[in-house]
């Protein structure tokens, strides 16, 4: 009879631990960068410095970002799972799957964006319009991946710390 209770106690604090290591992840890889990228705009239009931001953040190098945030994901979730004995919850098994694929084909698109940026454009316009484009496709890629972790973390601690009770 003690060494169940043990047991039981040492897999309580192993899930413990693992749900916080999991939850500090997610805070400072996620949520902090986010809301980062939030204030950065209102900032960089507060002083005038609009178009810095399409310079500082065309390049598409927040698609690196994005590609470990979801290659991070596929490792972590997989690894959570593994630690706990338990099972990716079946709506996200493909998706969480694939997040590696995704990342891999977001860091070949950086590249693409990367080598387009490079090349110079003899109109001054088409560089600023490609520039913004590339800004605002990079953006939207970084706060989909970003949501889409938060979102694929919360249901898989959900799903662990629910098969626990």
């Amino acid at each position: 009879m003690p060494n169940d209770s043990y047991v039981h106690i040492h897999e309580l604090r192993q899930h413990f631990t693992i749900v916080a290591r999991f939850s500090d992840w997610q805070r400072w890889k996620l949520k902090f960068p986010l809301f980062a990228l939030v204030l950065i705009y209102p900032i960089y239009k507060f002083f005038g410095a609009g178009e810095e931001f399409v310079r500082a953040f065309g390049h598409g190098d927040l698609l690196l970002f994005s590609a470990l945030v979801l290659i991070e994901l596929s490792v972590e979730v997989t690894h959570i799972n593994h630690e706990l004995r338990s099972d990716t919850p079946y709506k996200l098994e493909g998706l969480i799957e694939n997040a590696k694929f995704f990342g891999l084909i977001l860091i070949f698109i950086y590249g693409s964006m990367k080598f387009m940026m490079d090349k110079q454009d003899t109109l001054i316009h088409v560089a600023a319009l490609k520039a913004r484009a590339f800004c605002v496709f990079s953006l939207a890629v970084t706060f989909l991946s970003l949501a889409f972790s938060i979102f694929a973390f919360w249901i898989t601690l959900s799903h662990v710390v629910g098969s626990k009770k």
